[in-house]
């Protein structure tokens, strides 16, 4: 079950199936930090397609299992992407006003790590070691 609160006028977040989201209203992702990021595995720019983050074993490592995100941007220490999913049949519904841009977010501790918030105090390490471009590269 998701669970979706405010963080503030033009921010929601929502935890789901392990992952953190942040939702945009009002055109406030327009906001967004489009400066490249520098991690330990390379350099994101915005518009970079990727499949994920690889550390050399899986419990540190966040990989796609089909198709990609798109880096869009930051704020602060919170990297935001666009995920895009052709296996996926669901149909988002509208419960707000103005539909919010989701986009799934990741939280920058250092360079070389990356926290994935499941829920408000739980969340766990991903070490990107190297950022795996899209099409798929060989890890």
């Amino acid at each position: 079950m998701s669970e979706v609160y405010q963080i503030n006028e033009n921010r929601l977040g929502c935890f789901t199936n392990g992952l953190n989201y942040t939702g945009f209203l009002n055109g406030s992702e327009t906001q967004l930090n489009l400066e490249p990021v520098e991690l330990h595995g390379g350099t994101l720019t915005p518009g970079d397609k990727i499949i994920g983050f690889y550390s050399g074993n899986s419990r540190t490592s966040f990989l796609l299992e089909y198709d990609y995100m798109v880096y869009r941007g930051r704020l602060t220490e919170e990297l935001y992407f666009e995920i895009y999913d052709s296996k996926s049949n669901a149909k988002q519904g509208n419960l707000f006003e103005q539909r919010p841009e989701w986009y799934l977010t990741f939280h920058m501790a250092q360079s070389d790590c990356l926290l994935m918030f499941s829920q408000p105090s739980a969340c766990w390490d991903i070490r990107p070691y190297k950022i795996v471009r899209y099409p798929k590269q060989a890890v």
